[in-house]
């Protein structure tokens, strides 16, 4: 099968951290290994096609506007939900464009609704992988949200309820979407890496011996 995956973040040299990035580049080394295809959709400062260890990375340019724009206060949350929206169609408009054998299933997060443009694309079907929930995560923060906030919960939800399925990794976010969502969730918990960890104690005893 040929899969792909949207995804904001993927680990490079510079920048290793990120969940989500992680466990899209361990899960893509372990379909490859059985026998799949794998291209990954990346969003990032600039385009270009790398290949890693066999997975097809695609990084397509983010939208961006003058930083003087985003220190305007009242304009910050609105450019936000506009490249997030500006974001969508550039990775739908690179991802039906693909070369080579033909996509069999696309798998999106829901965090910044990237596969909002391709639900119903009547190509291949789109998964939704739910590992976060903005409102609850406002709502901890204590932090009332704004107009363009809730127009991206909105879209948010639209692109759960249009994916041709969806699932978690967590119970607990599959519970809260389909208690607040009426969106039912599948609960897929992600395989545990059981790879031997050599433990590099350099920066304890570097910055905390004694403390």
């Amino acid at each position: 099968m040929h899969l792909a995956f949207l995804t904001p973040e993927y680990p490079n040299p510079k920048r290793p951290e990120g969940g989500l990035g992680n466990y899209i580049r361990k899960i893509s080394l372990e379909l490859i290994q059985r026998g799949h295809r794998v291209t990954i959709f990346v969003l990032g400062s600039k385009q270009a096609d790398v290949l890693d260890q066999g997975i097809e990375l695609h990084y397509i340019k983010q939208a961006r506007f003058h930083w003087r724009f985003h220190r305007i206060k009242f304009l910050r949350t609105w450019l936000e939900l506009i490249q997030q929206l500006s974001d969508a169609k550039r990775l739908k408009k690179r991802v039906l464009r693909t070369d080579g054998t033909k996509i069999d299933l696309l798998q999106t997060p829901n965090y910044k609704t990237p596969g909002i443009f391709l639900c119903h694309n009547k190509i291949f079907p789109v998964v939704c992988r739910c590992s976060s929930y903005q409102p609850l995560l406002r709502s901890a923060n204590g932090h009332q949200r704004s107009l363009s906030e809730a127009i991206g919960d909105w879209l948010e939800a639209r692109q759960l309820i249009e994916a041709d399925a969806v699932f978690s990794p967590s119970e607990f976010i599959a519970g809260v979407y389909e208690r607040f969502e009426g969106v039912k969730t599948v609960l897929i918990r992600t395989p545990v890496d059981i790879a031997p960890v050599e433990q590099d104690t350099l920066v304890y005893k570097q910055h905390l011996e004694g403390k």
